[in-house]
C-alpha cells in the first residue's frame, strides 16, 4: 500500500513539473520576452531565472482554466549591476489546459 501511494505521488508531481516547464517554455517563445532577453545579452555573468505563481484556477464541464504569473528575472554577477524583470501572465484553457496565451503585464504607478 505504501508503495502504491509513493508511486502515485511521484506520478502527480512529475505531471505538475512537466506542466510548469510547459508554461515557462511558452513564455520563452513570446516575441516580447525574446526582445527583452536580447537587450540584456551583453551583461557579463548574466543569469536568467523564471519564477511562477498561480493566480487562479477554475474547472467546469468544458474543461479547466487557470492563470499563472511568470516573473522573468535577469541579474548579473558583476558589481553594482541592476536586476531587471518582466512579468508575463499565462492563461491556460482546454480540457487538459493545452492552450496557452501569454500576455506581458505592464505595471503602472510603481514607486521605487
Amino acid at each position: 500500500m505504501k508503495y502504491l501511494i509513493f508511486v502515485s505521488f511521484l506520478l502527480l508531481t512529475s505531471q505538475s513539473f512537466a506542466h510548469n516547464n510547459m508554461v515557462i517554455d511558452e513564455v520563452k517563445k513570446n516575441p516580447k520576452v525574446i526582445k527583452f532577453l536580447n537587450k540584456t545579452q551583453g551583461l557579463s555573468g548574466r543569469e536568467v531565472s523564471y519564477h511562477q505563481m498561480p493566480l487562479n484556477s477554475i474547472c467546469g464541464f468544458a474543461g479547466c482554466q487557470s492563470v499563472k504569473l511568470v516573473n522573468i528575472i535577469v541579474s548579473s554577477t558583476s558589481a553594482n549591476a541592476p536586476v531587471t524583470n518582466l512579468l508575463a501572465k499565462v492563461t491556460l484553457t482546454g480540457l487538459e489546459q493545452e492552450k496557452m496565451e501569454v500576455t506581458i503585464v505592464e505595471l503602472e504607478n510603481v514607486e521605487h
